[in-house]
């Protein structure tokens, strides 16, 4: 099974503005993209995962904090399983790929942030693979 990654992007200014990149993000399996915005920083998003979807997250505004586990068994997960935590922020563009198998929970780090996800797989499918838990449920988060 495949392992999260995070890929590096680039920033370039010129008397026109900045332009964020990242451009080693290949998209040929995206169907779909959404944007999660939130406006406290003390929310965080319960955890959702997936047994066959796999997705990317880019952040367009601010900054968030994206815990990612993989699952042991979507019925019942261990509540001990290991938590990596990345830092996605807009002045250093990266995208965080998270493969099937695993599960996320998110949490704005500056009011107003805003992150876009990609997935690969139909909203229709992604209903038939969606897996939710507590934003509690996992006891390794720190």
């Amino acid at each position: 099974m495949a392992s999260v990654s995070l890929m590096p992007g680039g920033n370039h200014a010129d008397s026109f503005g900045i332009l964020a990149f990242v451009n080693v993000f290949d998209m040929k399996d995206v169907k779909r993209m959404y944007l999660i915005s939130h406006f406290d920083t003390k929310f965080r998003r319960k955890w959702r995962g997936h047994k066959i979807e796999q997705r990317w997250f880019f952040v367009t505004k601010g900054s968030y904090e994206i815990h990612v586990v993989k699952i042991n068994d979507f019925e019942k997960p261990d509540q001990n399983l290991e938590i990596k935590t990345y830092i996605l922020s807009v002045n250093d563009p990266h995208v965080l790929h998270v493969p099937k198998g695993h599960a996320t929970s998110l949490r704005a780090l500056e009011s107003d942030a805003t992150v876009m996800v990609f997935a690969d797989t139909s909203i229709e499918d992604a209903k038939h693979d969606d897996q939710q838990y507590n934003a509690d449920y996992f006891n390794n988060l720190k």
